[in-house]
């Protein structure tokens, strides 16, 4: 045993089972960190991005309508640039661009047109898209 001057405390050679059951707990924690990442460095894919485009809400709005959607990125790489464009049987078409749609994730968005969309003949898809 060590015997402090100033405040004495004894201090054991010996680590408290408080210290061993911490360190046990935290060598599990990175072993767990580091089979993840190995893993999902294993599992990765240069897949091309894959888009989804739903519609969300048709809306009224002054002047024509409104059409809310969501892009859904359902690859594991990112794009950028998105494109999606609508259109309607009538000729009429508007399009957005997202700047940037992240791997597994969604973007929301609007178009609006001046005909009615609901009375049939929407379409939404993406027209294109960059890497990023």
């Amino acid at each position: 045993m060590t015997r402090s001057s100033r405040s004495g405390s004894v201090e054991s050679a010996e680590a408290h089972w408080v210290e061993w059951l911490a360190g046990g707990v935290s060598a599990l924690l990175v072993a767990a960190l580091l089979g993840w990442l190995a893993w999902d460095a294993l599992q990765y894919r240069q897949d091309p991005p894959a888009f989804t485009v739903d519609v969300v809400s048709v809306t009224p709005e002054s002047g024509g309508w409104r059409v809310a959607f969501e892009v859904r990125n359902t690859a594991s790489t990112a794009a950028a640039g998105v494109e999606v464009r609508g259109t309607l049987s009538g000729g009429e078409s508007a399009d957005v661009t997202f700047d940037y749609v992240a791997a597994r994730s969604g973007e929301k968005g609007a178009l609006f047109f001046r005909g009615d969309p609901r009375a049939g003949g929407l379409a939404l898809a993406v027209a294109g898209y960059a890497d990023p």
